[in-house]
């Protein structure tokens, strides 16, 4: 690394360092609202964050499934690798959205626990 590099790096790191009071103070606003829950929080997460990711793998893997299938030319280990990808993409979506069946029964749960006291 040349000294320019170095003198560089410092000069950014300082700056940083002077701009750190000013990024500490900005507030912070709650992502849930005053009111916000746990099960607020875990279905802004699911809906946001997990479910398009998942879908949009899901898409790719069936459309490279089919992809493999289509393009076997007769072979039958290609026929069985495309449609082992296919229902594997099946199972990983069952398994994802039954998760979210039992996050919400458990969080249900604690919620009537909680109200009875």
């Amino acid at each position: 690394m040349s000294s320019r590099h170095i003198q560089i790096a410092g000069l950014a790191g300082i700056l940083g360092l002077a701009l750190l009071p000013l990024a500490a103070s900005a507030a912070l606003e709650d992502p849930l609202g005053a009111n916000g829950s746990i099960q607020d929080l875990v279905t802004t997460v699911l809906v946001g964050g997990f479910f398009p990711a998942l879908g949009i793998a899901a898409f790719f893997s069936v459309i490279w499934g089919a992809f493999q299938w289509v393009s076997s030319a007769g072979s039958s280990e290609r026929v069985k690798l495309g449609k082992d990808t296919l229902l594997w993409v099946a199972i990983g979506l069952l398994l994802a959205f039954g998760s979210v069946v039992v996050l919400r029964f458990i969080i249900e749960t604690f919620r009537n626990v909680a109200n009875i006291k």
